[in-house]
């Protein structure tokens, strides 16, 4: 066969230039919030890799209807090179996980030494799968009141649906009564208290949960749920409105308000899917005012005095579909190189844990409206990495955040930026893993 001439060199440039300007380019991939949330872990910005990956690994897309908004000021840390590997079932990554992560060894910050659980959830398979929230109708919200009233221990909850029409609130009249400011202009606020019961409550630290759980199964037998987070408080202390903010050091913390001396619990509950947990706090930031919060179903219980003195208010999902019933894993090595990398560069100080779990996504693009009307998600195999952070290493003597979090896709193993822009919360499935 006759060999085609060379092409001029100019028209080789132009063809170049066409092909550039014609070639899509990849945007990035992808805390009860957001990371402005009071209650979410901090939570740490970073910036995905451009990598090849298989073709049973499903890609995500962000939301293309999303507004973009200004970048962050930090420049992100570096993330691992691109390289190919072949993916994982969930019983291949168990084999080959570490119990720990371990690492030692300089980085721009100093001398750093870790020693981490990894944890995997207690399961066969990690399945990928569609849920959708359920919706408290009036019939819904009666079955739920009936339910209450079967139990004496329930008597005197109040079941009630929020400004969020799928926020399921259970309150107790009595817990609002405990709490309540004495005086007009003035605030009950309580400190935090570093110690596992609280302030003058004879109530043992296992006593919330094993009461909020029993309540839940009750009435939603069909889910599964776990404590992800229990803290506690001091006595409550009188603040005049204008000083809400006050810290915990202004108060004298051994002299509660008078009648205000018992402080309580705050309980975060998660739900599990299929035995594994989905993370209870929501991970990217608003990056423009048309976006919807994150996809999160959790259970947030504060106060909690005692067993029939507290309030609760959260939102509960149920699987639609099953999309993948094993899903395809990046192997431990390449999530050990994000970490690693992550270190080096001085954004991780510290880890506490690194857990695979689920993170949810939108299922297609969603508005405001559709996500408070209960738009389907979907539950994405995801890291989550806790610890000391540091959002920007390069600043001179910058704080560490002490509840870091950071997330990493476990079927890509990209790190998640947390501020990217769009807020990828979309994760579109083009394919089913096999």
């Amino acid at each position: 066969m006759p060999l085609h001439k060379p092409l001029p060199i100019i028209a080789l440039l132009c063809v170049a230039l066409l092909l550039t300007a014609c070639t899509p380019q990849r945007q990035a991939v992808p805390q009860e919030t957001n990371p402005a949330s009071p209650t979410a872990g901090a939570i740490l910005p970073s910036e995905p890799a451009a990598e090849t990956f298989p073709p049973a690994t499903i890609t995500p897309t962000p939301d293309p209807t999303a507004s973009p908004a200004a970048a962050p000021s930090s420049a992100p840390p570096p993330s691992a090179q691109p390289e190919s590997y072949t993916p994982q079932s969930f019983a291949q990554l168990r084999a080959s996980a570490p119990p720990r992560f371990q690492y030692s060894g300089a980085t721009r910050s100093g001398e750093v030494q870790i020693d981490a659980p990894v944890v995997l959830p207690a399961v066969s398979e990690m399945p990928i799968k569609t849920l959708r929230e359920i919706t408290f109708s009036a019939p819904e919200l009666q079955r739920i009141g009936d339910v209450l009233a079967q139990d004496e221990m329930n008597r005197g909850l109040k079941s009630s649906v929020g400004m969020m029409k799928l926020r399921l609130s259970i309150r107790s009249p009595a817990a609002g009564q405990a709490s309540d400011s004495p005086k007009s202009g003035y605030s009950i606020i309580y400190p935090d208290w570093d110690e596992p019961q609280p302030q003058n409550n004879p109530l043992p630290p296992e006593a919330p949960f094993a009461r909020v759980f029993a309540l839940l199964a009750s009435v939603f037998p069909d889910a599964q749920f776990y404590l992800a987070r229990q803290t506690t408080t001091g006595g409550g202390h009188l603040v005049k409105h204008n000083n809400a903010h006050a810290t915990d050091e202004q108060m004298n913390r051994e002299a509660p308000y008078p009648g205000y001396e018992m402080g309580h619990y705050t309980l975060l509950v998660g739900q599990l899917l299929d035995g594994t947990p989905i993370f209870p706090e929501s991970y990217f930031a608003i990056s423009a005012p048309s976006d919807p919060p994150d996809p999160v179903v959790s259970f947030r219980v504060s106060p909690f005095f005692d067993e029939r003195r507290f309030n609760m208010d959260g939102n509960v999902a149920m699987p639609a579909a099953t999309l993948a019933q094993d899903a395809a894993l990046a192997p431990f090595v390449q999530i050990e190189k994000v970490i690693q990398a992550r270190i080096r560069s001085g954004h991780i100080r510290s880890i506490d844990g690194i857990t695979l779990g689920y993170m949810l996504y939108y299922a297609q693009p969603t508005t405001i409206l559709q996500a408070a009307q209960g738009a389907d998600m979907v539950a994405i195999p995801t890291w989550e990495v806790t610890g000391g952070m540091v959002y920007d290493p390069s600043e001179p003597g910058a704080p560490v955040m002490e509840k870091g979090l950071f997330r990493i896709d476990a079927l890509t193993g990209k790190p998640l930026d947390a501020y990217a822009s769009p807020a990828p919360r979309v994760y579109l499935l083009s394919e089913l893993l096999p």
